[in-house]
């Protein structure tokens, strides 16, 4: 760790001892339990995972890797498509 961000460490950090509302913790599960559907474009074969979690650990991915794929609408490894389903 940085010394610069060793000194933003707890009570010096902008956030400390905030708490977000239930409203907000509502709006960010939502975000994080999108559908995501993955489509094999070799064999046409859908398949559709709760959030992104599960999608990634089908795929054998990180969630950062899938989200990058499905941002830039590109091909994982030329053959499934990943998207919000």
């Amino acid at each position: 760790m940085k010394i610069a961000a060793k000194d933003r460490t707890g009570v010096k950090t902008s956030s400390f001892g905030k708490t977000h509302t239930v409203e907000t913790k509502n709006r960010m599960a939502l975000k994080n339990t999108l559908p995501v559907k993955v489509t094999d474009i070799e064999t046409n074969i859908v398949k559709l995972f709760v959030n992104n979690a599960e999608a990634a650990k089908y795929l054998g991915i990180g969630e950062s890797t899938l989200h990058r794929y499905k941002a830039e609408s590109k091909l994982y490894h030329k053959k499934s498509q990943i998207m919000n389903a």
